[in-house]
């Protein structure tokens, strides 16, 4: 059984893209892909990434999320491009400073930030998110890599069908980048567990 999602990735701002942020950028978003998916889909699956687009409107990559899955299960409500929108949810959510209360709930985890505003993320997303710091520590440098190229005004994520039906989108503006640019410990968040 084979299934895709896409994620398109929009790096708002001029039509051109320094070949260095872009470069920069892939590599970072390749990272963060394969470890999300070698968290949450077994040994015997095999999942790739490819670019199925790119396109003026700012500029933005097209990515098909494909997974072949040996056992005919999909772990996981969100599929590994909603793990990874979700995870991108979560750090706009935080602005780069530790949760203020972290809860869970049959629905998923409760994540209140510094100023009191909450959201509900699912497992597969928290799980993945809080198991080691280097998914963090990769996302903060794409935030500031974003945030200090003068041509770059914001950054988007989006998760759509293959059908091109758009599930989520989180957009940064400058000022949301330059707040996850410094990286948070998220190992010690279930600390915080209430």
């Amino acid at each position: 059984m084979q299934t895709e999602e896409r994620l398109a990735l929009k790096f708002d701002g001029a039509n051109e893209i320094s070949l260095e942020t872009l470069r920069q950028s892939l590599d970072i978003m390749l990272d963060t892909m394969k470890f999300v998916a070698d968290r949450n889909i077994t040994e015997n699956d095999f999942c790739r990434f490819v670019v199925r687009e790119v396109r003026k409107g700012s500029f933005v990559v097209d990515i098909g999320v494909i997974v072949d899955i040996a056992t005919g299960i999909v772990t996981g409500i969100s599929g590994l491009a909603g793990i990874i929108v979700g995870i991108f949810k979560l750090r706009k959510h935080l602005k780069g400073k530790e949760p203020k209360e972290i809860e869970k709930r049959d629905s998923g985890v409760k994540i209140e930030n510094c100023e009191g505003s909450a959201i509900i993320v699912d497992n597969a997303t928290y799980n993945t998110y809080v198991i080691d710091n280097v998914t963090e520590k990769s996302l903060a440098r794409l935030s500031e890599i974003l945030s200090k190229d003068a041509a770059r005004t914001g950054f988007v994520i989006e998760r759509s069908t293959i059908e091109g039906v758009k599930m989520d989108e989180i957009a940064f503006s400058k000022e949301d980048l330059a707040n996850t640019s410094t990286a948070l410990d998220v190992e010690k968040f279930d600390n915080n567990l209430v």
